[in-house]
This record gives C-alpha cells, structure tokens and sequence, in this order.
C-alpha cells in the first residue's frame, strides 16, 4: 500500500497539460484539480440525493492513470492532440490498472470497476462526475483568465459539446457568462 501511496502522490508534481500550452504560469497540477473536482461531486451528490461516497471515489481516482501518461490533453480539434480519443483512453485505461494493481485485488477490481463505470459514464452518478469534471476545469479557465488575461475560449468550447447533466450545464453557463462578462 505505502507504495500505491508514494504512486499517486507524484500527481502533486504533474501540471496539467493544457494550462501549460495556453503558457499559465505555475499551472495547478492534477491533484489540485483532483481536489477541487472531490469537493464538487460531495456537495452536489449530497444536494441531489445521490450516492456521494461512489461519487466521491470516482472523483479521487479518475486520473490516477496519469501518474504513468501524464495529463494528455483533449482539445476541440482531435487533430491537435499528441494522440486520438481512443489511444488516450487505451493509454490512460493501462496506467490507471497499473497504479491499481499496487493495491490488494479485491480494492484494486472494485476501483478498476468505479473508474470504468466513470469513464463509460454508466450510472447518473458517473455522468454527473464526469460533467463537473468539465465544469472544474472551466471554473479554472476562469480564474486563469481573470489572473492572466489569457484566451481559454477551447476549453469551454470543449466542455460545452461534452456536459449534459442539468445541473452541470447550469453551472457551465453561469461560469461560461462570467467568462465573458470578464473577457
């Protein structure tokens, strides 16, 4: 276990890949994100009756992959990738089981079974997390944009064609209208 824990203790170190193309100076790393998106998923799953605990698992380890292909980005083009949607959900698929694998088999299948139901969007607690995923990181291009001035307008490009929950598309408008109320 101490091992698991050294693991995904390097997500602290990895800054997350978007953020740095748009040149954020000190970017916020996937723990960071990770954090925030925990604490989102609580209170919403709390708000709307939902299994919180599920939601908040699924919050905590949808990145945990990345400690082996580090935050690969999506982009509103697929052509500006470093690789298409289905090789990074192979790549990030092989490196969430390889993080897990350093856990006992039964923790290590039942988060592997979590993550997937996340990934697949499998349960409205899934598409629910998987959506403020997608809020968390626009509410990010919000505060870098009101610190740094920079052009984000991608990144709720990208969020906008992905959220469906309707609590998340709520979310996503009010920060998409203050994003440009600031611009």
């Amino acid at each position: 276990m101490l091992e698991f824990f050294e693991t995904i203790g390097k997500l602290k170190d990895i800054r997350r890949t978007g953020w740095v193309i748009k040149g954020v100076e000190n970017p916020e790393t996937v723990a960071e994100h990770t954090f925030r998106l925990a604490l989102m998923s609580m209170i919403y799953g709390m708000k709307l009756g939902l299994n919180v605990e599920k939601m908040v698992k699924m919050a905590l380890i949808h990145d945990i992959g990345e400690v082996h292909t580090k935050d690969i980005p999506t982009r509103f083009n697929e052509d500006d990738q470093p690789v298409t949607n289905s090789e990074k959900r192979k790549l990030e698929e092989e490196g969430t089981k390889s993080v897990l694998s350093l856990l006992p088999k039964k923790l290590s299948e039942e988060l592997f079974k979590l993550w997937f139901e996340f990934e697949n969007k499998g349960s409205e607690e899934a598409r629910l997390v998987h959506d403020l995923d997608k809020v968390e990181m626009v509410l990010q291009a919000l505060e870098y944009r009101r610190e740094h001035n920079l052009d984000l307008d991608e990144f709720f490009m990208t969020a906008d064609r992905s959220i469906s929950h309707p609590l998340a598309r709520e979310l996503f408008s009010k920060i998409k209208k203050e994003y440009e109320r600031v611009s």
